[in-house]
């Protein structure tokens, strides 16, 4: 069973910071905004009805690209 780590926490203003540079491709926030939804996934991806690593990257693909949608 895996260990929980400690929730990942920012402000409005860093995730949206985050989003915005996300937006631009930059690799390093869109990794750390993964991490921010990784505990999110993990608990949801329970109830999707198919192999657990395929919905946790369906979902993680997802969040990606809405994080690069643009307004």
């Amino acid at each position: 069973m895996e260990k929980k780590g400690p929730p990942i926490t920012m402000s409005e203003t860093e995730f949206l910071k985050l989003l915005s540079l996300a937006k631009q491709n930059d690799a390093e926030a869109i990794l750390k905004l993964l991490a921010f939804f990784k505990e999110d996934i993990l608990a949801l991806s329970k109830y999707i009805h198919t192999d657990r690593e395929d919905a946790i990257q369906s979902m993680t693909l997802k969040l990606i690209e809405l994080f690069k949608k643009s307004d």
